[in-house]
């Protein structure tokens, strides 16, 4: 939930309320996969994941004004690259740091 109101914050500036009985042909899910936030041929920086984040919000906040929007998103690609750097880190680790990241990335 936290995710689909920073998503409504960006797109309309207020926020919607809704409920789990909120009507299910209103809520649409945006899946968002870790490969989305990295073009191909480009390095997994967080400044590369600005950039894919920007070209999706468009069409993120056009879906949110007809519509309650559940984001969500996977990490694989981000966990990786931070095994990589971080050898002795264990995957639970990897896998917060990475979430906070692709959280903060798709909040901006």
């Amino acid at each position: 939930q936290a995710l689909c109101t920073i998503a409504s914050r960006a797109a309309t500036g207020s926020l919607r309320s809704y409920s789990a009985t909120s009507n299910l042909q209103d809520r649409v899910v945006v899946a968002v996969g870790g490969n989305a936030l990295q073009r191909r041929g480009d390095r997994l920086t967080i400044e590369n994941m600005l950039k894919a984040a920007a070209e999706m919000a468009p069409t993120i906040a056009t879906l949110y004004s007809e519509h309650e929007v559940v984001l969500c998103h996977g990490n694989g690609p981000q966990v990786g690259e931070l095994a990589l750097e971080r050898s002795n880190a264990t995957f639970d680790v990897l896998g917060a740091e990475s979430m906070g990241q692709i959280g903060y990335v798709l909040a901006q």
